[in-house]
């Protein structure tokens, strides 16, 4: 899983090169399971790109079984989460608080759907350039099929989905990053159906996507 982890947050970082600084970052634990204050600050060129490979390398030292584990730990202890369940809408508000908590601007998507009702969490990490429209997309889905706790299916990518954006609202970057969670996967995609019919009306200038499906097995 490690090994998965680190070409997964490669990919993320290289979504948005241009990356104008890390912000002091407090209380992270580190590799032991030890929180500690951390205090660090790295501003890079833009046109350096030796820079922009230090900072990737940074943030993939970040990448802790700490930092990633009681993520996971947490949504599978929820237990089975249909679509429309107790479940599954607790999961959906444990997932809205903790993007919340880093600081990024959160927000449910109500849909309907196939004869179910759910939503979708949204955490946005705007980028610093007002003139981009550019979305970039890093997602999950955190409902199951009956019966299963799903810590592979999906647990494991929501999870690398809070682990990222953890990382990166250290940062700021040029272009819009967004953190999804998606209900509705195991009845055919409904959520994020709604989701991107959503994205075509608002006429959202999507360029890339990272689908995190069941990175665990």
């Amino acid at each position: 899983m490690a090994r998965k982890l680190i070409c997964i947050f490669v990919s993320i970082i290289m979504l948005s090169i241009t990356v104008c600084e890390i912000k002091t970052v407090e209380g992270k634990p580190d590799t032991n399971g030890d929180f500690n204050s951390v205090h660090r600050a790295y501003t890079s060129n833009p046109e350096s790109f030796t820079g922009e490979k230090d900072l990737i390398v940074d943030i993939i030292q970040e990448i802790t079984e700490p930092l990633y584990m009681p993520y996971l730990e947490t949504i599978v202890a929820f237990g089975t989460r249909v679509t429309g369940s107790t479940s599954c809408y607790n999961t959906g508000t444990y997932l809205y608080n903790e993007f919340e908590s880093m600081g990024l601007a959160v927000r449910y998507q109500e849909w309907n759907n196939g004869g179910y009702n759910d939503r979708n969490i949204e955490a946005t990490l705007p980028g610093v350039n007002e003139t981009s429209d550019e979305l970039y997309l890093i997602f999950g889905h955190y409902d199951t099929v009956s019966n299963c706790p799903g810590a592979d299916d999906d647990a494991s990518g929501v999870a690398t989905v809070l682990a990222a954006a953890y990382l990166l609202s250290q940062c700021t970057f040029e272009h819009t990053i967004r953190f999804i969670a998606f209900s509705g996967e195991e009845q055919w995609m409904l959520g994020s159906h709604e989701y991107v019919e959503e994205a075509v009306q608002n006429g959202d200038n999507i360029v890339a996507v990272l689908n995190v499906d069941m990175i665990g097995f």
